[in-house]
């Protein structure tokens, strides 16, 4: 997600095949896309409002958010632009299976199908982080299950994906990550750490930031390991 060259990145990874490495490859054109629409959400003037409460929450340091922005937008520019485009390396090769397993466990999650076997194949790939987009769905806070408020799901859901993406960003480049990127121009922080976008309405300091921050630590090891087990507990009803 810190690449300078993604379509180079995600040409080679399709090319390679095998375990990972078309999955990789299909996070990044997501990523790369996502980024796109938040830059063309960012210059829409019909969210001239957004952007003047993005500066009223930013006082004292106004300028720097603006061109934090700025830099974000002409470097998703620069990095995504082929990725408006159809592009050969959306679809995997015809023979690469590791490939089609990825995509079938991938839709299974979203289908709210059996987590298990999917969340194995995502593992085994070493691609588990990427299970993250079902997962806030499917999961809620396992200390209070059947009974959490509103607040601690959306709390869980948020510190569900910072631990994915600290379990998959270039921990020396957080901020080039394109996921940071695109926070910065949705959220208007903008101050590097993706941490403080996803729970900036919970101050430092505060129960609640103090219980996703244990939250995160538990679900990064987890991603980070690819322990699929860890997410088998604390389902919600049905999944």
């Amino acid at each position: 997600m810190t690449s300078s060259n993604p379509l180079a990145f995600v040409t080679e990874m399709r090319q390679k095949g095998g375990p990972g490495a078309y999955a990789m490859a299909e996070q990044v054109t997501h990523e790369c896309r996502k980024a796109l629409q938040a830059t063309r959400d960012f210059s829409d003037p019909d969210r001239d409002a957004l952007r003047k409460s993005q500066q009223a929450a930013n006082v004292g340091r106004e300028g720097a958010a603006l061109a934090a922005q700025a830099m974000a937008v002409q470097t998703i520019q620069a990095r995504c632009g082929p990725f408006a485009n159809p592009l050969e390396s959306d679809d995997p090769k015809a023979d690469d299976a590791a490939a089609k397993a990825y995509q079938a466990a991938f839709q299974a999650l979203l289908d709210w199908k059996p987590m298990e076997a999917a969340l194995k194949e995502l593992a085994e790939q070493g691609q588990l982080h990427a299970a993250v987009v079902a997962l806030r769905a499917r999961l809620q806070p396992r200390s209070n299950a059947g009974g959490s408020s509103s607040e601690d799901r959306d709390l869980f859901a948020r510190a569900m994906t910072v631990a994915a993406f600290n379990a998959s960003t270039d921990p020396a480049h957080p901020s080039d990550d394109l996921r940071a990127m695109s926070l910065c121009l949705y959220g208007g922080r903008c101050d590097g750490s993706y941490e403080s976008e996803m729970l900036d309405r919970w101050p430092e300091g505060s129960p609640q930031r103090e219980k996703a921050k244990a939250w995160i630590a538990q679900l990064q090891s987890a991603f980070a390991s690819n322990d699929y087990r860890a997410f088998l507990l604390g389902k919600k009803k049905g999944s």
